[in-house]
């Protein structure tokens, strides 16, 4: 009787490991389910910042042109002012 308690305990024992390995594995796979949910994030996060720092990059060099436009103008329209300065005289 005394063997049959303790072949009953180990039953119940055994029984309590397997349904806390099978809640740790089924927790695991959620956890590896967004794991794999975050790293997408990640993924389309990083390509947002790569379309923004290129952008940036663009709008630095069209604002670089436009300057250098703004400067060749002012520098035509002074010479078209003093060409015409010569020409009232």
């Amino acid at each position: 009787m005394a063997m049959e308690m303790v072949l009953k305990q180990l039953e119940e024992r055994i029984e309590e490991m397997v349904a806390a390995f099978a809640a740790a594995k089924e927790r695991e796979e959620g956890l590896q389910t967004r794991v794999t949910e975050l790293e997408g994030q990640v993924v389309e996060l990083e390509g947002r910042l790569e379309e923004g720092a290129m952008a940036v990059s663009r709008a630095e060099e069209l604002e670089r042109q436009k300057n250098d436009l703004s400067q060749r103008l002012e520098r035509v329209v002074t010479v078209i002012d003093r060409a015409l300065e010569k020409t009232e005289s």
